[in-house]
């Protein structure tokens, strides 16, 4: 599987992809310093196979990179940081 993050000017998201087949992403829009996360997605035959969590570890990489910080607006992102506490430095709220 490989992981690609692909933005413009004020959105983007994180791409997953098997064999040139996108299987999951997690969108987000930009403002300044700040990604809204608003949409995690994956093909149901790749469910349950960590796909998701590889998406939001990619996305974490990029916002400790980059200095940025994260309003989780899709639940499985906001589930994520009630999960592990040691991201809350990462939240925008």
């Amino acid at each position: 599987m490989e992981l690609e993050i692909i933005e413009n000017k004020n959105s983007g998201g994180v791409y997953a992809t098997e064999n040139n087949k996108q299987i999951g992403e997690m969108t987000f829009t930009r403002a300044q310093a700040v990604l809204t996360v608003n949409h995690t997605g994956v093909l149901p035959q790749y469910r349950g196979q960590g796909v998701a969590k590889k998406l939001f570890d990619k996305l974490i990489e990029k916002v400790k990179k980059e200095e940025l910080k994260i309003i989780p607006q899709c639940s499985y992102v906001a589930l994520m940081f009630k999960r592990d506490t040691s991201l809350s430095d990462y939240l925008a709220v």
